[in-house]
């Protein structure tokens, strides 16, 4: 459940010209007859003193005149029936502005979870005809086997529903034959019965637990409008009483009566699917513009640049608008409830110094809009790299894992994951005195003989990978590739299996492997993520048989011919065969096409490579069965997923590689689009445009796990009504996948977009990501973390700070930052692995042989690593062994 952000109790300030205070959602204030309403709404104003008021107010209509500050000429104005000066603004009135706020967020959050009811309500219906026919299907057995058993024992022919299956007469071996199997189909019937029990009582409890959560927020509402109406009465009351200029009097009674009729909420679940349900949630987004919102212990927020507050803005601020293609005040619902704004309003209007310090404070982290240069973004980005890895090593040295507000550290494989996935990003920075400790530690504390399980794809891309590209980045430092030899070697029995298809799970110690306990199939995508890691080791020993045994397994799954290039999510190490329905471009299916087209570049691009031939397939598949729009004029282009041949509108904020490595493809000349179709470089553009607006739509600025695509009809105009939606009409976010890991996916893509095109936008997208990350995931002591849901203001933390927010975030956004020219680790020169460690093209076995040859680690090694080498080779010797008979001699072709 979310809950609703706390509020002050006034509204923050701007300065307008002409030394007056604009006050968001109210109009400059002064007047003496607006201080009377002030009074007279207020619960501490004396009667006495009103009266007093109403008196003078009654001898200036009769028009007398008054000395000094008390003479007024002419009928009193609107301002001044609403208000005196800023310090006097009316309680009632700034009260009812910040309900009308707090009622435009429970509408919103109304919106997930009637969607979120409205699918579970789907959901039991099906369950319950699934039901229905689990009955029917029993029943019908029972009366079968009752016709049956007549015919057996009357030795008549033996019929079912459908066609006769026996004429008879019987053996007794041929009858106990039938009951057997008889009793058999009642046992599985029974089965799905009980299944269809278990499905039908877990979605009606999932059921009553959705309408438990839509119910609270409704009545959180209802409760709050009550409250906001009973301050309308009073406000109109005082009004009432100032009759003798009833023109303004009529303006305002009506300004009030408008404000009161907007307020409307569903009375049932049905409300928000109807016409005036959505009505009200598009209207409902103007409370957005006029009201204010609270930071809770931040203080005070205010939107920048207000309607109507003639705020200047700096040259600095329109340069950077010239970045963008934002055409128009920024609408979104990031700049409104985060400040994150693009444009003209990028770049908020320093407050005097005057203001409050927390809203002087806030203001400045959205100042972080008015940086224009990109060095000092860039240097901005490191600092908030060396800030990490400071409290990670203050904290949490050698553990795996960092929970930053917790100020601990916890394993996953006990390896030191975030000191290794992060050495090349501190390597790339320039953090000489952190890489020192990183090396210091591997050297002495690493230790990989441990009788633990870990993960073989994580394992692979994080910590071989990381300890690859470290020796590379250091120039030859042969300790990582000792190490990563070593690692190498203990991973490889997770590719003996009776398939060839590897274990999900490998014993590093003992060398036992096993599958993941929630299921005994592997991910497709991690058994075929492993061949960059493995050839570039090969090439550096000289020990081509780990280069093969990967390969092999990207050409197994090949020879299994997906239809469409596609393949299922899961696939079985026993069977060597897929074990899903589900294809999808995100979690379990994501890198198997990453590392076909980026294995092929690290090869040397090879004409006629299977992996190749393997890419294009996939890439005709994808754009026939995976790739939608939101609508045909203007929509979102999305992938979507197949479970079986039901298209799925679902997309995870993993699939936002997908942009960056189609931009890749076409940089290496890998063209797929047919006539009428779009290129493959507007195709990454399109997509890349659709995961930064899964950013920019939504309150925090920061995307979700999962978001659901919503499909328009021509002419249906449902978007442009919920331009100021999360979603802006195209996607929804469910309360349960509206939480943010630190992602690195899309800023991977925006890198490439950067990289590939050279458009400015890429790198403006790239800084409005970080200035999101900055003003919600940082910690006291300097770390950053998860979130648990982007969707509310602040957005609560998470307490863990993954290893590829320094891996692949930070290194990817420092990178696109970067000025340097020509580029650091191009394109054309380097493959980055699925974690962003980047690796050089190795070229053709053959080339590879002579350049590597002097990288060879056998017992003849010479240098100061000479002794590691010596004690190592008796379990080098012996892991050779258990590796020998799991590749098949030969390049894969």
């Amino acid at each position: 459940m979310m809950q609703r952000p706390t509020r002050p109790s006034y509204p923050p300030e701007v300065p307008l010209a002409g030394g007056e205070r604009y006050f968001k959602g109210h109009k400059p204030q002064k007047g003496l007859l607006g201080g009377c309403a002030h009074w007279m709404s207020s619960a501490k104003a004396p009667i006495v003193a009103c009266a007093l008021l109403l008196s003078l107010v009654g001898l200036v209509v009769l028009g007398m005149q008054l000395p000094g500050s008390f003479q007024r000429h002419g009928s009193l104005t609107r301002r001044e029936l609403t208000g005196v000066q800023p310090h006097h603004q009316d309680e009632s009135d700034l009260e009812i502005q910040a309900m009308e706020g707090r009622l435009a967020v429970l509408l919103q959050e109304l919106q997930p979870h009637w969607w979120h009811l409205k699918g579970i309500k789907g959901e039991v219906v099906d369950k319950e005809t699934r039901l229905t026919a689990a009955y029917a299907k029993l029943a019908k057995l029972e009366q079968l086997d009752q016709q049956r058993e007549v015919n057996i024992t009357g030795q008549l022919p033996l019929k079912t529903s459908e066609a006769v299956l026996e004429p008879g007469p019987f053996t007794p071996e041929q009858i106990a034959s039938m009951r057997k199997r008889w009793q058999a189909e009642r046992v599985e019937a029974d089965a799905y019965l009980a299944k269809a029990k278990e499905w039908v009582s877990d979605a009606t409890w999932r059921e009553k637990e959705a309408r438990e959560d839509y119910s609270h927020v409704k009545d959180k509402y209802w409760s709050l409008r009550d409250a906001a109406d009973a301050k309308l009465h009073r406000l109109r009351d005082s009004a009432a009483l100032l009759a003798s200029q009833p023109n303004d009097v009529q303006e305002l009674l009506a300004d009030l009566a408008q404000r009161g009729s907007r307020r409307q909420a569903p009375s049932d679940e049905s409300y928000l699917d109807t016409e005036a349900g959505k009505a009200v949630l598009s209207d409902s987004h103007e409370f957005y513009a006029e009201g204010w919102w609270g930071r809770g212990d931040k203080g005070p927020y205010l939107p920048p640049y207000p309607p109507g507050a003639g705020t200047q803005v700096t040259s600095r601020a329109a340069a950077a608008s010239e970045l963008t293609d934002l055409v128009g005040p920024d609408e979104t619902v990031r700049c409104r409830m985060s400040g994150i704004c693009e444009g003209q309003q990028a770049c908020p209007p320093k407050l005097p110094d005057s203001a409050q310090k927390e809203e002087r404070a806030v203001r400045e982290e959205e100042r972080l809009g008015c940086i224009t240069d990109n060095t000092q973004r860039q240097e901005l980005v490191r600092q908030a790299a060396l800030s990490s890895w400071k409290a990670y090593r203050q904290h949490a040295f050698g553990h795996d894992e960092f929970h930053p507000q917790a100020e601990t550290g916890s394993e996953w494989f006990g390896l030191g994951l975030t000191i290794i996935d992060s050495l090349d990003t501190l390597m790339i920075m320039g953090l000489t005195e952190e890489v020192a400790a990183c090396r210091a530690w591997i050297a002495k504390d690493l230790k990989m003989d441990q009788d633990s399980e870990v993960n073989l794809f994580e394992t692979t891309i994080r910590v071989l990978g990381g300890l690859l590209t470290a020796y590379h980045l250091s120039n030859g430092d042969q300790l990582y590739l000792i190490k990563a030899l070593e690692l190498g070697l203990r991973l490889a029995p997770g590719f003996k299996s009776p398939s060839g298809i590897p274990w999900s799970d490998v014993n590093l110690g003992t060398h036992a492997v096993a599958s993941p306990k929630w299921n005994p199939a592997s991910s497709t995508s991690e058994v075929t993520t492993l061949a960059m890691e493995y050839s570039y080791l090969a090439r550096l020993t000289g020990r081509t048989e780990l280069e093969d045994m990967a390969l092999k397994v990207m050409q197994q799954v090949a020879d299994l011919r997906p239809p469409n290039g596609l393949v299922p999510i899961m696939i079985s190490p026993e069977s060597g065969t897929f074990a899903s329905h589900i294809v999808s471009m995100g979690a379990r299916g994501d890198s198997y096409y990453e590392y076909l087209l980026k294995t092929w570049i690290l090869l040397g691009k090879p004409p006629d490579h299977f992996l190749l031939r393997e890419y294009k397939s996939a890439m005709r598949g994808i754009r026939e069965k995976l790739i939608a729009q939101t609508s045909a004029s203007g929509g979102l282009l999305y992938v979507g997923e197949l479970h079986g041949s039901r298209p799925e509108p679902k997309m995870d904020h993993l699939v936002c590689f997908f942009p960056g490595l189609v931009a890749l493809g076409h940089l290496h000349g890998v063209e797929t689009g047919e006539a009428g179709e779009l290129p493959e470089i507007e195709l990454a553009e399109a997509l890349m445009q659709t995961c930064y607006e899964m950013y920019r739509r939504v309150p925090a600025g920061l995307s979700p796990e999962i978001v659901f695509f919503m499909h328009h009809e021509k002419g249906n105009d449902y978007p442009k009504q919920h331009m100021a939606d999360v979603g802006g009409g195209d996607f929804i976010v469910k309360p349960a996948d509206a939480h943010y890991l630190l992602r690195p996916e899309t800023m991977e893509s925006l890198f490439y977009l950067w990289r590939v095109t050279g458009k400015q936008r890429y790198r403006e997208w790239a800084w409005h990501i970080f200035r999101a990350l900055h003003r919600w995931c940082p910690v006291r002591n300097g770390a950053y973390t998860s979130l648990n849901s982007i969707l509310q203001i602040p957005p609560p933390q998470r307490d863990k700070m993954e290893s590829f927010w320094l891996a692949e975030l930070l290194k990817y956004l420092y990178l696109i930052l970067d000025t340097s020219s020509p580029h650091r680790y191009p394109l054309e020169e380097y493959v980055f692995n699925t974690e962003a460690h980047p690796l050089p093209v190795v070229g053709s076995k053959q080339g590879a042989a002579n350049r590597f040859s002097h990288l060879s680690l056998s017992g003849a090694a010479k240098g100061p690593l000479h002794a590691d080498m010596h004690n190592l080779a008796p379990m080098l010797k012996e892991l050779e062994v258990q590796t020998h008979d799991l590749v098949v001699p030969g390049s894969q072709s």
